[in-house]
């Protein structure tokens, strides 16, 4: 399953709701933010647990090297029981390589609504089937947040852009 956040009051929360996805309240900020839970199939060949942490320290440091022109952020996944005593080892090997990295225990239950859980494929069907087709439509047309566009900031102020309703 693959976790992700929305705010409370995010249009798409409600078609989530409607298309049977399971969408419990944010244990860090109940009030204001939603977890809906996705479910994630893949036909790799091999699974996230079968890559070792210098094997993805490498691929985030080939992709910072070749493809990022500012930074790579990535979230290195890694088995507590086999690896965590690497952590400083990767560190030290890929220092000067990457900008921002960190590492996430890959055991289900490090903290609630992680952002990946492991599922066998009963599970994952039943998840699947559960769900019903969502009609983005409305977001199309409209019923969504506009984009407001960036915001160009020097070093002491920033350009703020004003939205006129025109309704």
């Amino acid at each position: 399953m693959r976790t992700m956040r929305f705010s409370k009051n995010d249009p798409m929360l409600s078609l989530f709701k409607m298309a049977n996805y399971r969408v419990e309240d944010a244990e860090s900020d109940p009030t204001g933010t939603s977890v809906v839970y996705f479910p994630i199939k893949s036909d790799a060949e091999r699974s996230e647990q079968d890559v070792s942490i210098y094997e993805k320290m490498a691929l985030a440091a080939t992709a910072q090297r070749y493809w990022s022109d500012n930074s790579v952020s990535v979230t290195i996944s890694f088995d507590p029981k086999t690896e965590a005593k690497a952590i400083g080892t990767a560190l030290h090997m890929y220092d000067g390589q990457l900008k921002t990295v960190s590492f996430l225990p890959m055991d289900n239950g490090s903290y609630a609504q992680m952002p990946y859980t492991n599922s066998n494929a009963d599970e994952y069907e039943e998840g699947r089937m559960t769900l019903f087709p969502i009609d983005f439509k409305g977001i199309y047309e409209g019923m969504g947040l506009d984009a407001v566009g960036e915001a160009y900031c020097t070093t002491d102020a920033c350009e703020v852009k004003l939205i006129k309703d025109n309704a």
